[in-house]
This record gives structure tokens, C-alpha cells and sequence, in this order.
């Protein structure tokens, strides 16, 4: 079934190998530079990455879904559907607030136990100076009277064992958040194709539905998104390591370590990027059915109960009634359209 899977993505980045290519690595350099901004401040890289990069994100995902349609790619067209990031239909469909909340409780939950593994492992190795570095770095730590001159003191004592533990520790969940936060960001990116088929009148219905349904079929999508995209996540990790070495060799410290690394991570997922692009249309392809059924299949219940429960006028009945006769025929020509592919991919 996977290899059906992986078969279907690649027949459609055939469809337009350059067009994929071109909006991939296009997208993975402008989010790099976008990233870049941070070393003049740090503000400059946040507020261009949700102003800019995380809308073109949406805007390249909308033209590779007509993709075969484009003979050359127009960067004047994605610019303008990155717009369409902005407008109700496609508002909260990358989850980007929510991503970025949860992936910084994973990195400081890894850095809690990757720092906890390195003292123990420090300690093991270093008794007498570990003890003696960390007494004195907790007497002043709990007196309230540790500056920044004491705590690089205490840090650089003893062989600076206590700032390897903490320089571990750093780098070490720095990358565990690159890898959270992308891989949650694309992975909300099926979002956009789904919800591209909202109708205009049940737009919140729809957008909780859309949610109901992805949740309820995570497993089987998952699993399918990561045998698709694993190299994705790979690239990006391997980029992150070597994006923060980088850092550390050219500016001999670690404070732009976490943008050293997400540039490096960005810039090597540009070798693959352009095949999640199709992975991601596969994707969508596969599990259409089953989602815009069951949204269509709860949107008509909720609108039937509206119906029984609510008081309505009979100008709003009517309406009610239009609206579930045209997803009674929908949902028919769905379930027809499904039985036909099934007995194409038989014979």
C-alpha cells in the first residue's frame, strides 16, 4: 500500500519536475534568509519568518496542488496566493502559534533531561571538580546575587565542566525544537489542501470538522507522512548539526547557535523539499475520501439537529433544506466517485 503511495507521489512530481524543484528550493532559501535576519536582531528573524515565510509556505503548497496545470512557475502568482494565508477559510491552518508553544515545552523538557544525563555523566568522569563547581554555582544561585560576571566565573572553573554540561545541553535541545517545529509545521500543511474545498456558508463547521476528521484517522495519516518525508527530517537534523558546528567554529560562541542551525536546516531540506511538495499532494490524494466524507457527514448532522431543535422561520428552513439536499448529492457522487477508483485499481 506504501509503495502504491510513494509510486503516486512520484507520478506527480513528474508531472512537473521543474515547477516542484523551483518552488521547493525557492521556499527553503527565502525562509533561510528570512532566518538570516536574526543575527542583525533577533526580532527582524521573527517577525519575517510570520510575516513572510510562513505565508509563502502557504502560497507555494496552494500552486503545487494545480502544479500540472503551470508550464513555468511565476513567483508574482505565489506572492499573491500567499495572500490567500490571511482570508477566514485559511485562517489557523498551519497551527503556527500553537506549533511554536508546543515545540519550546519539548525543547525545555529535553534540555532538562539531556542536562541531567550530562552532569551525571560529568560527575562520573570529574567528581571533585564537578562537586566543587556545582556547590558554589548553587550557593549564589539561591542567594539572588549571581550576576552575569560571577555566573561566567563559576562556568569557566575547574576546567569549564560546568560549561560543556550547559553547552551540551544547549545545542542538544535547540535541535530537538528544530525538529518538533518542523516537522509538526509541514505536517499541518495537509490542512490547506483540505480545507481549500470548504464551502463558504459552513466555514467554522467545516473547519472543526476537517479537525475532527484528520484526529480521527492521525495514525494511519502519520505513519504515512513519515514514510513519505522521513529524508526531510533527516536533512533538516543533519543541517542543524552542521549549521550550529558552523556557529561555534566561525563565531567561538554559542549564542547564534539555534540560527546557524535552522538556516542549516532549511538549506539542506531544499534537496528534498520539492518531493515533499508531491509526498504532500499523494497525501491529500489518498485521504480526501475519507476526511471531506466525514466532514460533509458532520456538517449534515449538525445542520439536521439545527434543524429539529432551533425554531426557525421558513425562509431559514428552506435554506437548511437546500443546504443538506446539495450535501446529500455530494456525498453520493463522493461514495460513487470512491466505488469507481476501487474497481479501476482492481482490474
Amino acid at each position: 500500500m506504501n509503495n502504491s503511495l510513494r509510486r503516486s507521489a512520484i507520478e506527480k512530481f513528474k508531472m512537473n519536475p521543474l515547477a516542484f524543484v523551483c518552488l521547493g528550493v525557492f521556499f527553503c532559501i527565502f525562509a533561510s534568509l528570512c532566518v538570516a535576519l536574526s543575527l542583525l536582531a533577533p526580532f527582524l528573524g521573527a517577525i519575517a519568518i510570520v510575516l513572510f515565510a510562513i505565508p509563502l509556505l502557504f502560497g507555494v503548497i496552494v500552486q503545487t496542488m494545480n502544479v500540472a496545470f503551470f508550464e513555468k512557475v511565476e513567483f508574482k502568482f505565489i506572492v499573491l496566493l500567499s495572500f490567500g494565508y490571511y482570508k477566514p477559510q485559511f485562517a489557523g491552518s498551519l497551527r503556527v502559534l500553537w506549533t511554536f508553544l508546543k515545540s519550546i515545552i519539548i525543547e525545555l523538557i529535553s534540555f532538562i533531561i539531556i542536562i541531567l544525563i550530562t552532569g551525571a555523566v560529568a560527575h562520573s568522569l570529574h567528581p571533585a571538580e564537578f562537586d566543587e563547581a556545582f556547590s558554589l554555582f548553587r550557593t549564589y544561585f539561591f542567594s539572588g546575587t549571581m550576576d552575569s560576571e560571577q555566573l561566567n566565573s563559576i562556568l569557566e572553573m575547574n576546567g569549564k565542566i560546568l560549561l560543556h554540561v550547559y553547552n551540551i545541553s544547549i545545542c542538544g535541545s535547540a535541535l530537538v525544537f528544530y525538529i518538533a517545529f518542523i516537522f509538526q509545521l509541514f505536517y499541518n500543511t495537509l490542512g490547506i489542501y483540505f480545507r481549500s474545498v470548504l464551502k463558504p456558508t459552513a466555514l467554522m463547521l467545516g473547519k472543526r470538522s476537517i479537525n475532527s476528521a484528520i484526529r480521527a484517522n492521525k495514525g494511519k495519516i502519520l505513519k504515512d507522512f513519515l514514510y513519505l518525508n522521513w529524508p526531510l527530517l533527516v536533512l533538516g537534523l543533519l543541517g542543524a548539526c552542521l549549521g550550529g558546528y558552523l556557529s561555534i567554529v566561525v563565531s567561538k560562541d554559542y549564542i547564534y547557535i539555534q540560527d546557524f542551525g535552522l538556516i542549516g536546516a532549511l538549506l539542506l531540506m531544499a534537496f528534498y523539499f520539492p518531493m515533499y511538495l508531491a509526498n504532500m499532494n499523494a497525501l491529500y490524494e489518498k485521504y480526501h475520501f475519507i476526511v471531506i466524507l466525514g466532514v460533509n457527514n458532520s456538517i449534515k448532522e449538525t445542520m439536521e439537529k439545527i434543524q429539529k431543535n432551533i425554531d426557525l422561520s421558513e425562509e431559514d428552513k428552506e435554506k437548511i433544506k437546500e443546504t443538506l439536499d446539495a450535501y446529500d448529492r455530494e456525498i453520493k457522487e463522493m461514495e460513487e466517485e470512491e466505488d469507481d477508483n476501487k474497481k479501476d485499481s482492481t482490474e
